[in-house]
């Protein structure tokens, strides 16, 4: 269930996990849009324009070293700087997952550190993106394929969806999932059956 304010902006992208955990965002300015010209955007996500759009859940949920999310998008071609899809920072800096906005893979920062994978993301057609983190390893997927990195160092918190005041993503993103545990063994599944939803590949 989504809120809608204005002409076709969303103010609170609600928590279906029971958890209250709801991404607002008051100002109309930073609003994604749901409806463009009078259509769904893309049948039914949420457009971030790279600039100004995100959301705030209000408080910062710590991630840890071992955690998983999952996320289907729609890369926009034009890509802010590193757009962040999820972080901590209210300038959508710092420890946050994000597309590089030169090569358009995806990459998380970890401490002072961007770790790139080379998987690239698409601007013409939906990717399913998950950020795998296990004690042993930390492992990028994209539509099934997987870049393998070294554990992280440092621990991930999400407060922000989208960037902030800046590293703003430009996409069209449908669905986000996001576990603070290891989900290794799940992770198969989870995917499986967001595929068979949206048919990505």
């Amino acid at each position: 269930v989504t809120a809608f304010k204005g002409a076709g902006l969303v103010e609170t992208w609600y928590d279906q996990s029971g958890n209250s955990n709801d991404a607002v965002q008051a100002t109309a300015g930073n609003q994604p849009k749901i409806v463009s010209s009078g259509s769904l955007v893309a049948e039914g996500g949420l457009l971030f324009n790279g600039d100004t759009n995100f959301f705030d859940i209000g408080s910062s949920i710590s991630l840890g070293t071992e955690f998983f999310f999952t996320g289907v998008l729609n890369r926009n071609s034009a890509v802010d700087a590193n757009g962040t899809i999820i972080g901590n920072d209210s300038g959508g800096g710092g420890n946050r997952a994000f597309i590089n906005s030169s090569t358009n893979t995806i990459g998380i920062r970890d401490g002072d550190a961007n770790i790139q994978s080379s998987l690239a993301t698409s601007d013409s057609s939906d990717s399913l993106i998950s950020y795998q983190a296990s004690a042993s390893s930390f492992t990028f997927i994209l539509n099934g394929t997987t870049n393998v990195k070294s554990a992280l160092t440092g621990g991930q918190s999400l407060r922000y969806i989208g960037g902030g005041s800046g590293f703003n993503l430009s996409a069209n993103l449908k669905e986000l999932i996001v576990y603070n545990t290891d989900q290794s063994a799940n992770r198969p599944a989870i995917e499986a059956n967001i595929n068979n939803q949206y048919d990505i590949y």
